[in-house]
């Protein structure tokens, strides 16, 4: 059977080295050329910490024999590659709510909006947060013992799928509600103000690209 881990490794590392890349040069030219940080910057730093962590985690799993048929592996193998990638979800998944308040921060400070509307993006965005984070605890303690769930010699009582299928419903479906709230919000303003055509699409794909 293909052995699909370097496969795994290559897709995890290839898209976070670029979106490393795009990091690097943010911070550059806010440190080189704005000689500040803003909140904004702190959550990204944040963030590709968590996905860094994320993939090395992965690549562990995947040297214990991740990506490959779980029958084919023997006992050590199977509860390692568990373990690992329970691990590697951790930053993992919080890597879809840390940028959100990212986002958020920036969207607050270049296109200030009211009162009710700052309250509501990141009322939107510590729920999401939470979501996230409400599904992380719910994977490492969906066994009593905890352990239980990579350890295959204890008892184990564990939630019963379905629970974790709302929930990981619910989380996920917030998550992308609020990427396409937050990349159709500037759109709406920037098309309104007084600029070139040009400078407008400019601005609306940039700052829109949550939709994808």
């Amino acid at each position: 059977m293909e052995d699909k881990g370097p496969m795994i490794n290559a897709l995890c590392w290839s898209f976070t080295a670029l979106a490393l890349l795009f990091v690097a040069g943010r911070l550059f030219v806010r440190a080189a050329v704005h000689r500040k940080l803003y909140s904004d910057d702190y959550w990204i730093i944040l963030s590709s910490t968590c996905a860094i962590l994320s993939n090395i985690f992965t690549t562990i799993s995947v040297h214990w024999g991740n990506g490959k048929h779980f029958a084919t592996l023997d006992l050590e193998q199977q509860q390692n590659t568990i373990r690992w990638m329970m691990a590697a979800y951790v930053p993992g998944i919080e890597t879809l709510g840390f940028p959100k308040l990212a986002v958020i921060a920036l969207l607050s400070r270049l296109l200030m909006p009211g009162r009710l509307h700052l309250w509501i993006l990141w009322t939107m965005g510590i729920i999401c947060c939470l979501s996230l984070t409400a599904m992380v605890m719910a994977l490492l303690l969906q066994c009593s013992p905890p352990r239980a769930l990579w350890d295959f010699s204890l008892p184990r009582d564990c939630l019963h799928p379905r629970t974790l299928e709302v929930l990981g419903f619910w989380s996920s479906s917030f998550s992308a509600f609020l990427d396409f709230y937050l990349a159709v919000y500037p759109a709406t303003v920037l098309w309104g103000l007084r600029l070139p055509i040009r400078k407008k699409l400019a601005l609306c794909v940039s700052l829109g690209m949550g939709v994808v």
